[in-house]
């Protein structure tokens, strides 16, 4: 799975990892829960992986390698 950094609006740098590997394939998108890190998935991502099946996982704000805010307005909904 490939680790990589997309920059939000607001300048928040939010880590995801994808896999990619079939061409043609579905990719399911998966999300942790609050105190969570994309690392939640690894293994339910390599049970798809070997079905064919690509997967996208990211850290939410504030968890795992994403950037974590010092204000309260970093958790707004509308960012």
């Amino acid at each position: 799975m490939e680790e990589k950094t997309a920059v939000s609006s607001d300048g928040a740098r939010i880590c995801y990892h994808i896999n990619r590997t079939h061409k043609h394939a579905p990719c399911i998108i998966f999300l942790h829960g609050v105190g969570g890190s994309s690392a939640a998935w690894k293994q339910i991502c390599d049970y798809f992986h070997i079905r064919g099946i690509n997967t996208l996982v990211c850290d939410l704000r504030g968890h795992g390698k994403s950037d974590r805010g010092r204000d309260f307005k970093f958790y707004t909904l509308e960012r």
